[in-house]
């Protein structure tokens, strides 16, 4: 499905980002060298897997999204870590440094996500909390809710900003067509050879 253009978002101040929780969802606004495994790009998501950063331990480690990067960083689990101290000045002061933006945004959800939820058939069968948008994010890239059309449905819209309501609808009627072509097809060839 073609996505509009995304407003740009604002990077978390490391002090921020302290505040962030395990499973939460967040997207890097700007790139990432963790040298000389892999370039993280802009735009990338990632998940919260552990948070210590604080001032005893400066340290976040978060599960990219997309499986090459995972596979990139297999050393370390296929995790990134991430630490304020690599990042801006190096002489700066540790309020200085907590204030300073990290390279990650939260991940926010549109109001197609929660549209999606209230109209979809028998949404309230799958094994989500559909009051969690995060909670459901998870459950959708991991495959764990048994329904695919959903799962499609979730990812397609997940890259639309709030005015995108054009891509939405052209991404349904596309999506409409094709399952109409495919019940067609199927339909008019009932006795058509298997595949060998």
């Amino acid at each position: 499905m073609a996505t509009e253009q995304t407003p740009a978002r604002t990077p978390l101040t490391w002090r921020e980002l302290s505040c962030t929780k395990a499973g939460d969802r967040l997207v890097f606004v700007t790139p990432h060298d963790i040298f000389p495994e892999c370039i993280v790009p802009e735009g990338a998501r990632a998940t919260v897997k552990m948070n210590e950063l604080n001032e005893l331990g400066a340290l976040m480690t978060v599960l990219p999204d997309d499986r090459a990067t995972r596979k990139a960083l297999k050393d370390w689990d296929g995790e990134i870590q991430l630490n304020p101290h690599n990042y801006g000045v190096p002489d700066a002061t540790d309020d200085e440094r907590w204030d300073a933006p990290s390279p990650v945004a939260r991940l926010s959800f549109n109001r197609f996500h929660a549209l999606l939820l209230a109209s979809y058939p028998n949404a309230d069968l799958l094994p989500i909390d559909r009051n969690d948008l995060g909670a459901v994010d998870m459950t959708v890239r991991a495959h764990e809710t048994g329904d695919t059309l959903f799962d499609f449905l979730w990812l397609e819209i997940s890259d639309l900003g709030e005015e995108g309501l054009q891509s939405v609808l052209k991404g349904l009627d596309t999506a409409i067509r094709d399952l109409q072509a495919v019940e067609a097809h199927i339909l008019l060839n009932p006795e058509e050879p298997k595949p060998a």
